[in-house]
Formats: C-alpha cells, sequence, structure tokens
C-alpha cells in the first residue's frame, strides 16, 4: 500500500476512533431536551421537557426530575416515576411536565403543586441515585461544561438536535424563543375599587372593578402590595372581570397582606408595566373600615361593600378623655372626625379656664330655682291685685253713698250742737 493512501486510512481511523463515541453519544441519550423558566414566584409557561433519543424504549420506574437551587439548600422533586409499575418512554418520544399554572399542552403536572424553576437552578434528572442528565444556568452551582446564560424569564430553551456533549452552554440553542403575551387590551382601565385592611372578623381582601361594557381578562397581570414585606399574585390565565362588574380577593388566596399601619396596592402586567394602583399609602387603618374609590378619591367609608357598589358613610368617632380639674370629677366628651387632633393647652390656661367655669356656675340658676321664683312671685302678685280690687269697690261704695252719708253727718252734726245749748 503506497504511503499517501495509508496516511488517508490512519487520519480516517483516527477520526473514527475520537468522534464515534462522541457521535452516538450525543445521539443515543436520554436527556433533558427543553425548558421554561417562568416568571419566579407563579408562571404559567415553567416546564421541563425530556426525551428518548435511544433507538429503544427506557423503562423510568425509579426515575425523577429534581431541581436544585445555586447553593443546593433547596431540592424539589419536579416529577418522581412510580416504583411499583413499569413506565416506559417510547423511543423518539418527548415527555413534558409543567407546573400547576401551566395552561398549554403538557404531559404530566409536577409531582410537588408549589415547584417552579427560578434563573440560578440546576435541572438533573436521575436514576436512583445515578445523574443521567445535568443542565445549569446562570449562577448555578452544579451544570455541565458551562451554565447556559439566560437573560429572560419568559424564553424557552432547546437542545440542539439532541445533542449531548456535556456542556450545557453549547448543547442548548442560544438564541431566545420568546412566548407570545396576551394582555386584554382593556386591561388599562380596571380599578382597585375597594380594600379591607383590618376586619372585624375573617380575613382581608381586594376588590377590583371593571367600568366597561366588555368581559376583561385578567391573564398575564399580576398584583402586589407595596410597603413591608412585598407579595405578588398572579391572576390565573382563565381568570376574568364581568363587564361592569365587581370582584375580591381573599388573603387566603392571594397571601397579599395589607398592613395597618400604611400600605397600598399596584396591578402591573407581566412585563411589568404599571396599569393602576389604590391611590398610594393610605396611613393607619381602624377595624372594620374599608378604603373605596369615590370618582378619583379614595376614601375610608363605614359601609363596607363587598363585591358591590361603594357607599360612603362618614366615620365619626366619641372618645372620652378624663380631664383632671381641682374640683370636679366629671369626663369631656370630644367628638372628633376620624383622624383629626385636638391642640393640646398648657397646664396654666386650664387652670384659669377652670376657674372662669366655677364663677359662671356660681352665677346660673338651676330651672328648679327659677320656677321655684315664678311660683312666689306669682302669689304676691295675686294677693296684691285681690287687694287692690277691694280697695277699689270700697273707694267707689263711698262715692255713691257720698249725699247719703254727708246727710246722715250733718243729721248727727245738728243733734250735738242743740244739746251742747
Amino acid at each position: 500500500m503506497p504511503l499517501t493512501k495509508l496516511n488517508i486510512s490512519l487520519l480516517a481511523l483516527t477520526i473514527t476512533v475520537v468522534f464515534m463515541p462522541a457521535l452516538s453519544f450525543a445521539n443515543s441519550a436520554l436527556v433533558i431536551d427543553e425548558f421554561q423558566i417562568g416568571e419566579t414566584g407563579a408562571s404559567n409557561e415553567d416546564y421541563v421537557v425530556i426525551a428518548n433519543y435511544y433507538d429503544s424504549d427506557i423503562n423510568l420506574t425509579g426515575y425523577s426530575l429534581i431541581r436544585k437551587n445555586n447553593d443546593g439548600s433547596t431540592i424539589s422533586n419536579l416529577y418522581i416515576f412510580p416504583k411499583s409499575a413499569n413506565f416506559y418512554i417510547k423511543k423518539g418520544q418527548k415527555l413534558k411536565f409543567a407546573n400547576k399554572s401551566y395552561t398549554g399542552l403538557f404531559d404530566f403536572r409536577y409531582s410537588n403543586s408549589s415547584s417552579y424553576i427560578s434563573t440560578d437552578d440546576t435541572l438533573v434528572l436521575k436514576n436512583g441515585d445515578n445523574i443521567i442528565d445535568r443542565v445549569g444556568f446562570n449562577n448555578a452551582e452544579e451544570y455541565e461544561g458551562n451554565p447556559i446564560p439566560i437573560v429572560r424569564a419568559d424564553a424557552y430553551y432547546v437542545r440542539s438536535e439532541g445533542v449531548d456533549t456535556d456542556n450545557n452552554e453549547n448543547d442548548f440553542e442560544s438564541s431566545v424563543k420568546v412566548v407570545p403575551i396576551i394582555i386584554d387590551q382593556n386591561a388599562n382601565k380596571l380599578v382597585i375599587s375597594e380594600l379591607l385592611p383590618s376586619p372585624k372578623s375573617g380575613e382581608e381582601w381586594f376588590e377590583l372593578y371593571n367600568p366597561t361594557n366588555l368581559d376583561i381578562s385578567l391573564a398575564n397581570l399580576k398584583i402586589c402590595d407595596v410597603l413591608g414585606s412585598t407579595h405578588y399574585y398572579s391572576f390565573d390565565e382563565e381568570d376574568y372581570l364581568p363587564a361592569n362588574s365587581y370582584k375580591t380577593y381573599a388573603q387566603s388566596l392571594t397571601k397579599i397582606t395589607l398592613n395597618n399601619n400604611g400600605d397600598f396596592l399596584e396591578l402591573y402586567d407581566i412585563s411589568d408595566n404599571l396599569i393602576t394602583d389604590s391611590g398610594g399609602d393610605y396611613g393607619d387603618s381602624d377595624k372594620g373600615i374599608s378604603l373605596a374609590l369615590f370618582g378619583s378619591e379614595y376614601r375610608w367609608t363605614k359601609a363596607v361593600t363587598r363585591a358591590g357598589e361603594n357607599v360612603f358613610v362618614d366615620i365619626i368617632e366619641i372618645e372620652e378623655e378624663p380631664v383632671a380639674k381641682p374640683k370636679t370629677t366629671k369626663s369631656k366628651v370630644v367628638k372628633a372626625i376620624k383622624k383629626t387632633t385636638t391642640a393640646s393647652t398648657s397646664i396654666d390656661n386650664e387652670t384659669v379656664l377652670d376657674d372662669e367655669a366655677e364663677v359662671k356656675a356660681a352665677k346660673t340658676v338651676s330651672p328648679a330655682d327659677t320656677v321655684q321664683k315664678v311660683i312666689v312671685n306669682n302669689k304676691v302678685l295675686g294677693w296684691g291685685l285681690i287687694g287692690l280690687a277691694i280697695l277699689l269697690v270700697l273707694g267707689y261704695t263711698l262715692w255713691y253713698f257720698r249725699d247719703y252719708a254727708k246727710n246722715i253727718y250733718d243729721k248727727i252734726k245738728r243733734r250735738d250742737d242743740s244739746a251742747r245749748f
């Protein structure tokens, strides 16, 4: 054999020896083939796909698909295949595992309903304790070769033609395939219509209102409380608000906590665009009253109207404040509108005011005394009028009989004069 042909043969043999295992492995493997990292906490796009690139079926009994966070302190079972029955993935078949909120097509829900994938995690496919495949991204502690640099949570990544070179960064397509996000065009007309931060009984809730004549889908919207510990709630894909309707969401569902010393809500779309809020920090809240929207203004109201039209009832508080006085033990009752303050006075001023009050009290005649005096005065007046009437009668009588009395007087006088002489 000529030397040239020998060199060519050796080169071909070398290529076969070096690259055949890699090619065989690349196209004959059970691998994590695709994944989608949803928005942290609650995404409807969170899923993992495994694929069988072998030429035969594989029994997955005893296998598990898990996620580990970047320091390995949290391990969640995304799916545990049953050990008691034979469970096969056929050759060329792909199986899709999705979280509880995913609305697309899938084969199985995650075993742990609260599981989701974050951007610094590692996905691991295991057979018992043996690692079959491992995919890490960003700051993950575990990965093969180099981690996948993930820059968006609303994209999915697919293994290139099933190739597995034990380098995560190279094996998955670097281009991001963005999942279309559909948001109702009328979502920006939604309003947060009422909040109950401090219920007398039961749990906290907030209320949304749709002022339009069309139903509004709440898909891809989320709401959060802003002050203190922030909690996000993403609305279900099938949730919607009917036309001209109210709908309330309880704390047990949303996990949103409305602080009694001040808080407010903000409504966003999935791309973090602010849709509306509840008017800013509402300050201190009292039990059993709600913060409701009236026109363009949020006001505290005593009428709590859950899932109904808001009704304003002003809040009047009766507050008893004991006031120390030198010669009295009475209390002062103060009527105040909610959240108003009364200015305090100095001790000297209070003493002067108390002295003036005592002087006024000394000069004040009670109603009972006044009635008694009126009765006495009426008696005096009555007797006076009777006396005056008697005098008038006597006077008139004397005037009427004056001539007769004069004749009697003259006769008596003549008789007395004749007797003397």
